[in-house]
């Protein structure tokens, strides 16, 4: 008698080894994808910070004192995605890519309500809400960071 392997307990060991290695490839994949979101979240974030930390050293939410008005660089409008060294961030002491695929929307709200009227509430004249966000394209759909602060008049 000849030993051997028949066909069927062959044919067992090429689809076990086939779901094995099906499950290892998309393992594989899904660490891929994981790696590049993180290192996009990662990337965002970096620059959001980095847009809120010049907002507040300069004050930026203070430049005026009336709210900062659509068009100043400081108040974007809630559909708004500008570049990151868009105005008024062009210059090369702010360490801003001059062309990413990330773009920016700066947002700076009073922390006054319009309900809040009298003297008690007269500190909250001198504290804004500070919003940056980081957009980008990802897998098809629009991924984003948020850093949210509060920044005092200083005077």
């Amino acid at each position: 008698m000849k030993r051997g392997f028949t066909i069927l307990e062959i044919a067992f060991s090429i689809g076990i080894l086939s779901v094995v290695m099906m499950g290892t490839l998309a393992s594989v994949h899904f660490g891929m994808k994981s790696q590049q979101h993180g290192r996009n979240l990662a990337e965002a974030g970096s620059y959001a910070s980095r847009l809120l930390e010049i907002m507040i050293e300069e004050n930026r939410a203070f430049a005026t004192v009336s709210m900062p008005v659509s068009g100043s660089g400081f108040q974007d409008g809630a559909a708004v995605r500008q570049d990151l060294n868009a105005f008024p961030f062009a210059g090369s002491s702010y360490g801003l890519p001059t062309s990413s695929r990330f773009k920016r929307n700066i947002s700076v709200i009073a922390c006054r309500g319009s309900s809040e009227s009298g003297t008690q509430y007269g500190w909250k004249d001198d504290l804004r809400q500070v919003t940056v966000s980081v957009y980008w394209w990802e897998n098809k759909a629009e991924r984003s960071v948020s850093l949210r602060c509060y920044s005092k008049l200083s005077r």
